[in-house]
């Protein structure tokens, strides 16, 4: 009767698999955490005059932009502390003589590997969900913290002379778009149908209301076309319905990092369909 396990049992070979797990675990958040005190002890080094310099004070510092900070921090450092954990366990057990004893049991190479491949996975899921769910949350008011004491800022994809294709006949023209405010000015929007021109609006400035989750337009005047001519209309304010949003009006090259993935999809499907370009950047940032 061939045997596969001729000198330990199933059991003994997962109680060796716990064994293996858990001291991958205990060797990967050692790793891991003494990289995360090293990175914010030379951060804080760097930064600390700035913080003082501008009035951050130290809850502010830690609650703010070190405590949001972590996750980031983690999702960096976690294959480099996966990788010494596998080196150091693995050299570890070669030294013992555990290894050898394993062979000699009858335990195969790929059998001795399946702790190792379920702690691998383990850990590419953990960082996948941080990256996808957790990390954008906590970047969002770390980069907050960063523009306020540290000046940081990301560059700004869109400022001027800026243009959406609203929906499949229409489009939208903006000469200047003050994201901080979200106000654009110099509108003009036109719509379109298989003839030709069949609406054109223009408008000093356009506001975003964020009770109404719409645009308002601020003496805007509408030409409508027809056979005759046009008609004109003028408007001391009007509200719209474009499907437009101040995100898509005023995009950086960190907005990737501030969102979900599910929000990153409805981004990009939005840059796609509003017509704006660059878009290979923050594609290249979601999947790499």
């Amino acid at each position: 009767m061939n045997s596969a396990l001729p000198i330990y049992g199933e059991n003994v070979v997962n109680k060796i698999d716990r064994y293996i797990f858990r001291r991958l675990f205990a060797v990967t958040l050692l790793v891991m955490l003494v990289l995360i005190f090293v990175f914010i002890i030379i951060d804080f080094s760097e930064n600390s005059d700035s913080f003082t310099d501008r009035g951050a004070s130290l809850s502010e510092v830690w609650s703010r932009y070190y405590l949001n900070y972590i996750p980031e921090m983690i999702r960096l450092v976690s294959p480099m502390a996966v990788f010494v954990a596998v080196l150091l366990v693995a050299g570890q057990m070669t030294e013992r003589l555990e290894w050898t004893a394993l062979k000699a049991s009858g335990v195969s190479f790929f059998r001795y590997m399946i702790p190792f491949l379920f702690f691998a996975g383990m850990i590419a899921m953990a960082i996948s969900y941080l990256d996808g769910f957790v990390v954008p949350k906590a970047n969002s008011e770390r980069i907050q913290f960063e523009r306020e004491y540290l000046r940081r800022t990301s560059d700004r994809l869109d400022r001027n002379r800026i243009y959406r294709q609203e929906s499949q006949n229409t489009l939208l023209s903006i000469n200047f778009y003050d994201s901080r405010q979200h106000i654009g000015y110099q509108i003009r929007f036109y719509t379109f149908d298989e003839n030709g021109l069949t609406e054109k609006i223009t408008a000093n400035r356009m506001e975003w209301e964020e009770e109404y989750e719409h645009w308002k337009l601020i003496r805007p005047q509408i030409k409508t076309f027809n056979e005759m001519g046009f008609e004109l209309a003028s408007y001391e304010t009007k509200d719209t319905t474009f499907a437009i949003f101040p995100r898509d009006l005023s995009r950086t090259s960190s907005d990737i990092y501030l969102l979900t993935y599910p929000e990153v999809i409805d981004y990009l499907d939005a840059i796609r369909r509003s017509g704006a370009s660059g878009i290979e950047l923050p594609q290249i940032q979601f999947f790499g």
